[in-house]
């Protein structure tokens, strides 16, 4: 399914049902613009505590106050950490900047994502 914002009640949908769901990669043919903290939002709120690992492809441009309260949700459950992993496209124009990287290692170090 392409991931994006015309079909964020799928989205929301597949992640009500999915209650043992424990990997997620999402992919986009294009750009998700203005950016992709619709769908952080929709995780931080829908996911069920199971997730052990969410990978991303590097067409999702999260602003980084998204990025944070995404893991400040996450955190606020007391759920357990998740491998959080960025798949860098050879060849993009890269929409994750090393601002995305400091908060990355900053909630690594909080033990919130591994």
């Amino acid at each position: 399914m392409e991931v994006g914002h015309r079909n964020l009640c799928k989205m929301k949908g597949i992640f009500s049902n999915c209650m043992q769901l424990e990997k997620l990669f999402l992919t986009t043919n294009s750009n998700v613009l203005p950016n992709g903290d619709k769908i952080l939002l929709l995780m931080s709120k829908m996911l069920s505590t199971t997730l052990k690992e969410f990978s991303f492809g590097d067409k999702f441009n999260f602003s980084l106050e998204g990025l944070r309260t995404f893991f400040e949700n996450w955190k606020s459950e007391n759920r357990s950490p998740f491998k959080f992993i960025h798949h860098y496209d050879d060849g993009m124009v890269y929409l994750w900047t090393s601002d995305h990287d400091i908060i990355v290692v900053n909630y690594k170090n909080e033990g919130v994502i591994r």
